[in-house]
């Protein structure tokens, strides 16, 4: 019971740290570029999950958008979606946090 938050720290810090790491190489180096590539596999996944996941509630996604980039800036900024009927208030907690 008690690892879960020390878990959800030691996620939370080990974040700020690379992002402090992926900052500081002015979007160039070689570590910025493994990382974005792993944050679109991670947002691959992550969407793939809410996509189960509103399968499993019963209601049937429209579709799934995955991007690389950012529409206004063009930058790298892997982002996603996944778009779905008109749900009720526990449909979507158990989309969002399951």
């Amino acid at each position: 019971m008690i690892e879960e938050p020390l878990i959800y720290w030691g996620i939370l810090i080990c974040s700020l740290v690379i992002s402090n790491i992926s900052l500081k190489e002015s979007y160039s180096g070689l570590f910025y570029h493994i990382a974005i590539r792993l944050a679109f596999v991670g947002v691959v996944v992550h969407e793939c999950c809410h996509y189960v996941m509103s399968l499993a509630v019963g209601i049937i996604p429209r579709n799934i958008e995955i991007k690389c980039r950012d529409e206004k800036t063009h930058g790298l900024n892997p982002h996603g979606s996944v778009q779905s009927r008109t749900r009720s208030f526990s449909q979507a907690f158990v989309i969002i946090f399951f």
